[in-house]
């Protein structure tokens, strides 16, 4: 997947995110994204209440959750 490091950093709200695991573990993550650099994003996730670090290289999809609504535009 590609990401563009910088728009990611001007991004404040919260992204739904599917991950991958290195073992094959798939899940849905809601996050706030930390730090990223070019191999790790680092962000606070909702689900496990901690901050978190995901290989950029896992992240099957990314999409800005519209807060207002509760839904992904």
């Amino acid at each position: 997947m590609l990401i563009k490091n910088e728009k990611l950093m001007k991004y404040s709200g919260q992204l739904e995110m599917i991950y991958m695991t290195n073992e094959g573990t798939i899940s849905q993550r809601r996050i706030k994204i930390i730090r990223v650099n070019k191999e790790v994003l680092q962000a606070y996730c909702y689900l496990r209440g901690a901050n978190r670090t995901f290989r950029i290289e896992n992240i099957l999809a990314l999409v800005p959750i519209n807060s207002k609504k509760g839904v992904a535009v």
